[in-house]
């Protein structure tokens, strides 16, 4: 689960685009392990209601790096 409301991106170019006050339903990240490979990347986003409950739903602790390590 994301904060984020869910809406389709504009075309314009966006810098963390958060939705609009109007959507309600909150971004879904990621696919699980039923999806293709494909899925599986954080690029992936569905909208659902959140008190959309599934048992493919979980949750990924990410750590961003740090720039010394580029």
């Amino acid at each position: 689960w994301c904060h984020d409301l869910y809406a389709s991106y504009s075309a314009a170019a966006q810098v963390n685009p958060v939705g609009s006050s109007t959507d309600t339903d909150r971004v879904l990240r990621g696919g699980n392990f039923l999806d293709g490979i494909n899925a599986c990347k954080s690029i992936e986003r569905v909208g659902k209601d959140i008190s959309f409950h599934s048992y493919t739903i979980g949750f990924r602790v990410v750590k961003r790096a740090s720039p010394q390590m580029y």
